[in-house]
Order: C-alpha cells, then sequence, then structure tokens
C-alpha cells in the first residue's frame, strides 16, 4: 500500500476509488501517536511545528492520515492541504520557556524470550517486505527472492521454529489480503514466493527433527541381535551437505536404517525420488540404500520444487507419498539408491 499511497494523484480517474481505501488502511495501520507525528513532520517544512506539536493526539487523527499521505509524495487536492492550514492556524500556541531539567539516567533492560521472539518476527517482516518492493519493481528475479528469503531467516529468524512458523502464518495472511484488493494484485505473486519458501523452511525443520525421533525409538525397540550394524556403520561414513541451493537441511542418513521408506530430492537434476521397502527394511551399504523394492519405488523430476517439496515433507503416511508421486506428471526415472553430493533427504518414515 506504501507503493499506491505514493503514486497518488487527485487527476487521476481512479483517485475516487483509491483514495478512501488508502485512508482507511493508515486509519488500521498507525495509531493516534503515529499519526500526529506525520502531522507534526509535515507542519515542521511549514514553520508551524508549534501549532503541530500543540494540537491534540485526537484532533490530529483526520488531519494526520492526510499528512502521511502528502509525506510520501501523495498529489492531493488543493483543499486537503487548506484542511491541514486551518486545523493549525485554529491552534493558539504559547509562547514556550526553556525547562532546566536534570538527566535521567535509565536501567538497561534485560530481554525476556518473547521480547527476542517478537524483535526477531520485526527484523524478519521488515527486511522480507523490502525483498516484496524490490521484487515488484524488477530488482530481482524469483530465483533471488527465493535465495535471499532464506538468507534473511537464517541471519535474523534467530534459529527459532516458533518464528518461522509465525511469519509462516503472516504471509499468508497478506497473500490473501492482496488477493482481494485490486490494488495490491501485483503483490500477490511476490508474497506467494515468501510463504511457500517459508513454508519449506518450517516442514523441512519438522522433518529433520521427526526423522531423528523415530530413528531413536527404533532403537531401543529394537534388541541388540535384531540392530543392523553394518547399516549403521556404512550410514556413518555418509556425509551429505549442510548448505544447499535449496538452503534445507537433510535428515540424518543414520536414520535411513531400519527405515521402511526414505524420501530425497536432488538438488541439481531437481529429481524426487522415493525408496520403499516391501519386504524386510531399509539399510546402507556404502553410499547407497539397499532393501528398497524397485516395483513400488519412484523417481519423478518436480517443476515446481518451492511449491511441492513441503508436501513431501508433511507427509505423515506411506499412501500420501504415493498419491504425491503419482500426481507428478512425467516418465519415470531409473533409481539408483546412492546418495550423491546434491541429493537432501527430506524424510525418513
Amino acid at each position: 500500500m506504501q507503493d499506491v499511497i505514493s503514486q497518488l494523484n487527485y487527476q487521476d480517474p481512479q483517485f475516487a476509488a483509491l483514495y478512501p481505501q488508502c485512508l482507511s488502511w493508515v486509519n488500521t495501520e498507525c495509531d493516534a501517536r503515529q499519526l500526529k507525528a506525520e502531522l507534526v513532520q509535515y507542519a515542521a517544512g511549514r514553520g508551524q511545528q508549534a501549532q503541530a506539536e500543540a494540537l491534540g493526539a485526537n484532533q490530529a487523527i483526520l488531519v494526520g492520515k492526510i499528512a502521511y499521505c502528502l509525506n510520501r509524495g501523495a498529489q492531493l487536492a488543493p483543499s486537503s492541504r487548506e484542511r491541514i492550514r486551518a486545523a493549525l492556524d485554529a491552534v493558539a500556541v504559547e509562547p514556550q520557556y526553556a525547562e532546566v531539567t536534570e538527566s535521567v539516567s535509565w536501567e538497561p533492560i534485560v530481554l525476556t524470550a518473547q521480547g527476542k521472539k517478537t524483535i526477531a518476527i520485526t527484523d524478519c517482516t521488515a527486511l522480507l517486505d523490502n525483498l516484496r518492493a524490490r521484487f515488484c519493481a524488477n530488482r530481482c528475479d524469483i530465483k533471488t527472492l527465493g535465495d535471499e528469503v532464506r538468507k534473511v531467516v537464517h541471519a535474523h529468524g534467530d534459529n527459532k521454529p516458533a518464528v518461522v512458523r509465525e511469519l509462516v502464518r503472516w504471509y499468508q495472511e497478506r497473500v490473501q489480503d492482496a488477493s482481494s484488493t485490486p490494488a495490491c494484485r501485483k503483490w500477490v505473486k511476490p508474497l506467494q514466493i515468501i510463504a511457500n519458501t517459508l513454508t519449506l523452511i518450517a516442514s523441512n525443520r519438522h522433518a529433520v527433527k521427526d526423522g531423528a525421533r523415530r530413528a531413536r525409538k527404533r532403537l531401543v525397540a529394537s534388541t541388540s541381535a535384531e540392530r543392523d550394524r553394518k547399516g549403521e556403520k556404512a550410514a556413518r561414513q555418509v556425509r551429505v551437505r549442510e548448505q544447499n541451493i535449496m538452503g534445507i537441511k537433510s535428515v540424518s542418513p543414520e536414520n535411513i536404517v531400519g527405515a521402511t521408506a526414505v524420501v530425497m530430492y536432488d538438488t541439481r537434476t531437481r529429481h524426487i525420488e522415493l525408496y520403499v521397502a516391501t519386504a524386510g527394511l531399509l539399510s546402507m551399504q556404502g553410499k547407497r540404500v539397499t532393501g528398497w523394492d524397485e516395483k513400488v519405488s519412484i523417481c519423478k523430476v518436480l517443476r515446481k520444487p518451492e511449491d511441492s517439496l513441503p508436501h513431501w515433507s508433511r507427509a505423515s503416511t506411506l499412501t500420501r507419498l504415493f498419491v504425491l508421486g503419482n500426481s507428478i506428471r512425467g516418465t519415470l526415472h531409473e533409481l539408483t539408491g546412492r546418495i550423491g553430493a546434491h541429493h537432501v533427504i527430506l524424510k525418513v518414515m
């Protein structure tokens, strides 16, 4: 809406429809204190700062919204400026005398966990909104936008899943708001990219923790004779990249041993690979997954991995994985079971 306000022109035929929407948005986003600050800023350039500061906060709401638009370059009708001038001229300003005040020392404020979370969410939201504005101004493309979103979350998300979940909720609501507002339709695409990238980050973190938790349960439930020592030893030798172009983490290869299904994604070829064991359990030999059934395991190409990978990470049943695999149009590719340098282990079941 900031971009819409800056382009307002009272001579534009659409001005009568856009201007009330902008005033309504300003009234929702700004409180009385912020609107008065906008009025003071506008009046300072016209030598009436004292009158603006003497005006009551509630009295400054209406003219403050007009000043908010003018401060951002909106071209409003002359009657709007006259309305602000009349409101300021009606204020009687008493002479100001300098008062001698003692210096006050403030004790440092100790941030709580909730305070740190709020600051992290605010920082990420401000930077992500800036990315959205850059995309609308054709200063970055789709791939760069996704990469920058991952960098912002990694640098300012404080490594907390709660922060990412709150950002996902916030930007999913912003997508709905932009879709229902004609003046903000061009925001829908960048907001969807931001929301999908955040959803992928959140679902990936959950899948990594869930894979480790289930692997611990399998080890506790199995006896010494049932454990696959050779597979566990081979899995410990496999190394996956901590950083990849998708910006997501990989499930530990050790969790594959003793599982019934594993989902892997190749960041180079965009292949989604589903290995399923119908008889026995999966294991590891060298850098290859063994024990999977060639008849039911699948490998296909993902056209839009940013949109599709969150569904694979959130899948909770093997049936859901088969539904996702069969919904992808394209030919089946040959599976080798090898875990390469470009592989990311998305989910282990």
